[in-house]
């Protein structure tokens, strides 16, 4: 989740942000978050460096859309000396260099003799202190962060306290390690085992990849917890993280601790995918050695294992001879294929061991001079407006021939006879996308089977570049329910990059971003493409004020559109 100031506080004199951006960072988060609801406020927990804080006469309050908390409780939580002069109403907040002064009831206050302008004072309420939590935590450079799946806000300095938290943690319970049986990329079926060593008779949660995923631990003797998480088969639930640190969270209530493990656990049980594999099946080609290509993918996985890139043809392994990245493979037979069917075998796994396995069939035809001639009258790199002439001579058994841009290019057809010289032109349109593709003769014979033979030609497009795609739907600007298909048509690209993104603002003080979903996919044969449904959500799992939706085609040699962003309205 990312946090930006929203757009109301754009006012602010530029002296306010000058000083304290000098001083720390922003406690934005902490107070957009205690801001939520007045229900949160009572829930949400509190916690410095790893210890919990507690509120136990006094709750933070708002006053004017900004949080304050009990003075005592945060500040000499976090260490900070305090003090309090009633006859001036002075409170003088220090640590090492830093000194803050401000009255109660002034807008005004001073670090380090700086004079710096408060959006709210600080104030008494039935007794109590209460003090701005964002400026006191930007003033003594905090850093804060939430996590949602125990709603708890967790505040950070460089520094570590060593003394203890004066009346802040009595009664908490203690947690001193946490380990797991993990051990590089693990897969569908593994099992990790977690021990927690903590106070004994406790109730302990375990938490993974964000949250998401909940596991109670159990108490096998005083103190020793354990708990256990197989990972799922991706036809149950894909699953995918990286360098996650798994905690848990001990006790219940504001009686709580957390826990983190120092072992780096990284999951993936989802098989990479083989797109775009050619020859395609049962194509019939006229040519001894064909190039015999396929596209590598592991969205979001754990990245492709090169190492372990099969190739077969007709039983025999050729991966020696294949050029192989993590995004494609692409072979050229040593030696000529003989005439009649062949069949290609593909396996490829990713860094966690999930293969995945294709296969095609194609027929090679042993045809002396069926293309007796081609020629290419074009510049080697081609810019939108220019026309691209081609002639060629084919065997006169044939009953007509087509010329194209690529595997997938749309046919076109020669002007003149089989047995003669044919012609055909083609003016390069500013939606092409040429990037050293290969021209194809395509020629039809007597039994109505159409023949392919690649040409050494190849064309290229000056700065090539795949179109931009189009979204049909939804429409721009139009309300979301809680689910999300996007639609839309794509030319010149084999797959398509959507990712929806939300933005809610928290009560006009912070608006507040992340990532719904990130998802490549497959543009079908007729240049469409519909992602499945994508459940929405925002900050804490709510709707959102609005989504936007960006949407990239991509090419097969890799080259990126142009983004089409697309806005919409949440709640």
């Amino acid at each position: 989740m990312h946090l930006r100031r929203a757009s109301t506080e754009a006012s602010r004199p530029d002296s306010y942000y000058q000083s304290v951006m000098n001083i720390g960072k922003a406690l934005s988060t902490t107070v957009a978050l205690l801001a939520f609801s007045a229900v949160a406020l009572a829930d949400i927990a509190v916690q410095y460096n790893g210890n919990y804080l507690r509120f136990p006469d006094a709750k933070p309050t708002m006053t004017g859309g900004r949080v304050l908390v009990p003075l005592r409780a945060v500040l000499e939580g976090m260490g900070i000396d305090v003090k309090f002069d009633p006859a001036t109403n002075v409170i003088t907040a220090s640590q090492d260099e830093t000194v803050v002064k401000l009255r109660l009831g002034d807008r005004e206050a001073t670090v380090n003799d700086r004079l710096v302008l408060l959006d709210v004072p600080a104030q008494a309420v039935k007794g109590r202190t209460f003090v701005p939590l964002r400026f006191f935590g930007e003033a003594f450079g905090a850093e804060v962060r939430w996590r949602a799946a125990d709603e708890t806000v967790l505040i950070t300095r460089d520094e570590v306290i060593t003394s203890p938290i004066p009346g802040d943690v009595t009664g908490l319970p203690q947690a001193t390690a946490l380990t797991h049986t993990g051990s590089g990329w693990m897969r569908g079926g593994e099992q990790i085992t977690f021990a927690l060593k903590a106070s004994p008779k406790q109730p302990a949660t375990l938490y993974l990849n964000e949250g998401q995923i909940q596991i109670k631990f159990t108490e096998t003797t005083p103190g020793n917890y354990t708990a256990s998480y197989t990972v799922p088969s991706a036809g149950v639930q894909r699953v995918s993280f990286e360098d996650e640190d798994a905690f848990a969270v001990v006790g219940m209530n504001s009686q709580r601790i957390a826990i983190r493990t120092t072992q780096a656990l990284k999951v993936d049980n989802t098989n990479p995918n083989i797109v775009n594999l050619e020859p395609i099946r049962l194509q019939k080609l006229v040519q001894k050695r064909p190039v015999i290509t396929a596209e590598l993918q592991d969205m979001n996985g754990s990245g492709i294992d090169r190492s372990s890139v099969r190739i077969w043809v007709d039983g025999n392994d050729m991966t020696s001879s294949a050029y192989v990245t993590d995004k494609l493979i692409l072979l050229k037979p040593d030696s000529d294929l003989s005439e009649g069917s062949h069949n290609v075998k593909l396996t490829v796994a990713d860094m966690a061991g999930n293969m995945s396995t294709v296969e095609t069939d194609f027929d090679v035809i042993y045809a002396n001079n069926l293309v007796q001639s081609f020629t290419l009258d074009s510049p080697a790199m081609v810019e939108p407006g220019d026309r691209i002439q081609m002639t060629a001579r084919v065997d006169s058994t044939m009953r007509r021939a087509w010329v194209k841009f690529g595997p997938q290019g749309t046919l076109r057809s020669f002007s003149g006879e089989p047995g003669s010289t044919m012609t055909a032109s083609y003016t390069v349109a500013k939606g092409d996308a040429f990037d050293e593709t290969p021209i194809i003769v395509v020629m039809e014979n007597s039994k109505g089977e159409r023949l392919e033979y690649a040409t050494e030609k190849t064309i290229t497009m000056v700065g090539a570049s795949t179109p931009k795609p189009v979204v049909t739907s939804p429409l721009a600007d139009a309300v979301l329910g809680d689910s999300l298909i996007v639609k839309g048509t794509a030319t010149n690209a084999k797959t398509v990059r959507v990712k929806v993104e939300y933005t809610s603002s928290l009560l006009g003080l912070l608006e507040t971003s992340g990532l719904v979903r990130e998802v490549e996919l497959d543009i079908k044969e007729d240049g469409t493409f519909a992602t499945d449904a994508i459940q929405l959500k925002g900050i804490l799992g709510s709707k959102a004020d609005s989504y936007r939706v960006t949407v990239t085609a991509i090419s097969a040699k890799g080259r990126e559109s142009t983004p089409v962003v697309m806005n919409y309205k949440g709640k």
